[in-house]
């Protein structure tokens, strides 16, 4: 699966066929807009601050510390 998000290289007339070749699906990327994901400018910047500078162990982990930082907010 190929995500193409508007980059000038796939569009190329001879890398669309090669993706065709071999079966590639391709997935159209949403224009860019800050409507479509406020969360990336409000509620993971504020995510990030908290959890910064702090070692994890493994994911779990991670999820922990990053869920207890949502129900916080």
């Amino acid at each position: 699966m190929f995500n193409h998000d508007g980059a000038p290289a796939p569009t190329a007339n001879l890398v669309q066929q090669f993706l065709t070749k071999h079966g590639t699906i391709q997935v159209a990327h949403p224009p860019y807009s800050p409507d479509m994901s406020p969360s990336d400018f409000f509620l993971f910047p504020k995510i990030k601050n908290t959890l910064k500078g702090h070692r994890f162990q493994d994911i779990e982990t991670i999820k922990q510390n990053s869920t207890q930082q949502l129900q916080a907010i």
